[in-house]
């Protein structure tokens, strides 16, 4: 009987071996894209309007109080009726807003060196399932996990592995990804039950051999990350997809102007400083894919190479058209006359989610809106009108929930 239970042991031993190896080589697998697009016969059209692609916006105008000054919005993230907004630099906080009025809620945890509190904040991500917050402290090399809805502490989870360090996060099926830096390799998983540890996809041959950190303005290498969660780092012309699975390579771009290693190795000044911001406009090489989007059966996302473009493109058809980001229209959002930056740092299948900040008079810029120029099919208009009058002076956050058509 002894022998038996010792034989059935060191077969599932070998099972969980195989299957472990078999996820290994998913995600190193060299298998063509689902999708790819050629940037260098995409048709440039000369304006996109946001209307053709969603069907109405509404203003979350978040309400400022003495516990929710924000000095900057490094993240956000939007799940059930709840708006997460992480100040990274500024308060250094992640704030809880109500998603219908813009209403103050609570923070989730404090700086600190008790349980539960963190020395600095990283990241955060969401594990809708069961409802909880995890906090990335690099400060303590841990993981502090929350309940999503009252805000209180549950337990932490150890980050420290090969001293790596480690940049955003993202949950899955109780595991956390996290983007390394400066390492031969750009992707970690960390199963949480287990703590088992393992990392992928190879610098050189997916980012060009970058690893550092890269500043991107309200953005995270991980995309779409609560309905249909990818991963893309700046250089990479390939998004991958991430599930239960493994990884798999799921849009790629092609171009002859995409960025090589030749462009990003090298020991000068400018390549070292790369870090604060990467500028290869001068050499019009073309990079950085972000503020991506997926509904039905549409692909939308900006990329540089010069200008932002704004690529719209059909997964049924093959089709693909561009636009120069400028004129991307916002005419759900104005009546002309204002411009306004559209990002879109959070998406899920049912809606894209833009920020738009008002800053003060003593702000190196000041964005000027009147009534006029706001769309008159705009959700909550009245609302916004009133905030914009009673604010006139001050500093304040916008968010915009944007519904696909």
């Amino acid at each position: 009987m002894r022998i038996f239970f010792c034989l059935l042991f060191i077969c599932f031993c070998m099972f969980y071996s195989c299957r472990q190896k078999k996820t290994v080589e998913r995600a190193e697998s060299k298998e063509p894209a689902l999708y790819t697009i050629d940037l260098d016969s995409i048709k440039t059209v000369d304006s996109i309007k946001m209307s053709s692609i969603f069907g109405k916006a509404r203003a979350i105008i978040l309400e400022e109080t003495d516990y929710s000054l924000i000095g900057g919005i490094s993240k956000f993230q939007v799940f059930d009726n709840y708006v997460f907004v992480l100040d990274r630099n500024g308060a250094k906080k992640l704030f809880v807003f109500d998603k219908k009025n813009g209403k103050y809620l609570r923070q989730i945890g404090s700086l600190g060196q008790g349980p539960g509190e963190y020395i600095e904040i990283r990241d955060f991500c969401l594990d809708v399932a069961n409802r909880e917050v995890y906090i990335y402290d690099p400060g303590k090399h841990r993981l502090h996990k929350y309940n999503m809805d009252n805000g209180k502490y549950v337990e932490s989870v150890n980050m420290q592995h090969n001293d790596r360090f480690f940049h955003f996060i993202m949950y899955l099926n109780n595991r956390i990804y996290a983007n390394i830096l400066k390492s031969d390799k750009l992707l970690a998983e960390l199963d949480i039950e287990t703590s088992v540890y393992r990392e992928f996809l190879n610098a050189d041959e997916y980012n060009c051999g970058w690893s550092e950190s890269i500043f991107m303005a309200y953005s995270s290498f991980f995309i779409s990350d609560l309905d249909s969660p990818k991963f893309v780092e700046l250089l990479m012309p390939t998004v991958i997809s991430i599930d239960e699975t493994g990884l798999r390579p799921y849009l790629t771009v092609k171009s002859k102007d995409w960025v090589q290693k030749s462009d990003v190795n090298g020991d000068d000044e400018q390549t070292r400083s790369m870090q604060f911001g990467l500028d290869l406009i001068s050499k019009r090489r073309a990079y950085c894919i972000q503020n991506y989007m997926e509904f039905g059966d549409y692909i939308c996302f900006d990329y540089r190479r010069g200008f932002l473009f704004f690529v719209v493109f059909n997964k049924k058809t093959g089709e693909a058209f561009q636009c120069n980001k400028i004129n991307l229209k916002p005419d759900l959002l104005t009546a002309g006359g204002a411009y306004f930056s559209l990002l879109f740092p959070f998406t899920t299948v049912k809606n894209a989610y833009g920020l738009w900040h008002y800053y003060n008079a003593n702000s190196r810029t000041k964005i000027q809106l009147t009534e006029e120029q706001i769309a008159k099919d705009l959700e909550n208009r009245e609302e916004l009108i009133k905030t914009l009058q009673s604010r006139k002076d001050d500093e304040f956050y916008v968010i915009f929930e944007y519904e696909f058509k």
